[in-house]
Order: structure tokens, then sequence, then C-alpha cells
């Protein structure tokens, strides 16, 4: 009888040391989050103007923004003007001007008056400031319309240009949405320039 008391002590003995045991050496229990944020930055880049080349030269006397320009192949008349100080092309990448630049983003309607289809490259859709140098947008995007139809160009998706020789084919109306990295003069006077047409002179404030 007394060797099964001690039989009883000894497991009792060894379960309370054990217990002691695992709740000095178990792991805490971890809680487990709702969920986890991760902040990703988005990567930013600096535009660089790209030069383009004019095959004829327009027009030299500008017309001030807000008056339409014409020729015989088209009515040309600029419908919206913003300064941006940043540019989104897409969710992952975001672009800054340099120091002393501004990004410069054109609503432009462009009205057909061929008669037949035009097709037109983003070279010839440029701007330049005194007497500098010629560029094609670093970004653009257009729209096709019916003639009458008006729309919005900052509705207009819009991707960087990286071809200059890339068509732009039309019918009737075309509607575009453009941007440039331009100098930063304060106020900065800029001239636009779509194919043959005459130049349209916007000051940037």
């Amino acid at each position: 009888m007394k060797t099964t008391h001690s039989r009883l002590w000894l497991a009792i003995t060894s379960l309370f040391v054990l217990s002691l045991a695992c709740s000095t050496f178990a792991p805490e229990p971890t809680a487990t989050p709702l969920a986890t944020i991760t902040n990703t930055a988005l990567p930013t880049q600096t535009s660089t103007p790209r030069p383009t080349k004019i095959p004829k030269t327009p027009t030299v006397t500008a017309v001030p923004f807000g008056t339409a320009v014409l020729n015989d192949e088209y009515e040309v008349d600029i419908v919206k003007v913003r300064k941006l100080g940043s540019v989104y092309a897409d969710n992952s990448h975001q672009w800054f001007a340099n120091d002393g630049y501004l990004f410069l983003e054109l609503g432009v309607k462009v009205t057909n008056k061929r008669g037949t289809p035009v097709s037109i490259t983003w070279s010839d859709i440029y701007t330049f400031q005194g007497r500098g140098t010629k560029y094609y947008p670093n970004w653009g995007g257009y729209k096709e319309a019916e003639m009458g139809a008006n729309l919005n160009p900052a509705d207009i998706s819009f991707k960087e240009i990286t071809d200059g020789d890339e068509k732009i084919k039309y019918s009737e109306v075309l509607f575009l949405r453009v941007i440039w990295t331009v100098k930063d003069s304060n106020p900065s006077k800029v001239f636009f320039g779509f194919g043959t047409s005459p130049l349209i002179q916007v000051i940037v404030d």
C-alpha cells in the first residue's frame, strides 16, 4: 500500500513539474493581424522633352489662347489649359518636373477642313518657347469624334509618347489631351502648333 502511494505521489509531482516547465518555456501566443498594410512608394521620374521635326513653317504671328486658328487643312482651338505639378501615367509611375520646369497640359480640338481623312504624327503636334527647339508631347491621348461633337479632353486617357512618328488618323474632328515639359519662366510663354496650322500662344503663370 505504501508503494502504491509512493507511485501516485511521484506521478503527481512529475505532472506538476512538467506543467511548470511548459508554462516557463512555451512561446507566448501571437495575435493574428486583421490586415497587413504595405506602403509602396511610387517611383518618381523626370521627363525629357523630345525634339520634333516640322516639315513646313507655319504662320509666324501667333494668336492668343482662346482664339481658334485655321487654314485650308485644319481649324485648331485650344479648349483647355492646365499647369501640373506632377503627372500620373498609371498606378505605378509618377513624374515630377525638374527644378525650373513645369508640366503644361493642353486640351485641343481639331476640325478637318480637307474633306478627306487626315493622318498626322505626334511630331507634327508641338510646342516651343522663344526661338527654342520644337518638341512633341511627353504624354498624349486622342479621341476621334463627329462634326459638332463636344468632348472634355480631360476625360481622354493618355500614354507616354516615345515614338514621334506614330500616326494619328481621323476623319472629321479630333480631340487631343497633350502634356509637355516646359521652362517655368513665371510667366511662361509657349507657342503651340498642329501640322501646318497657324500658331497659338499660351501664357502660363
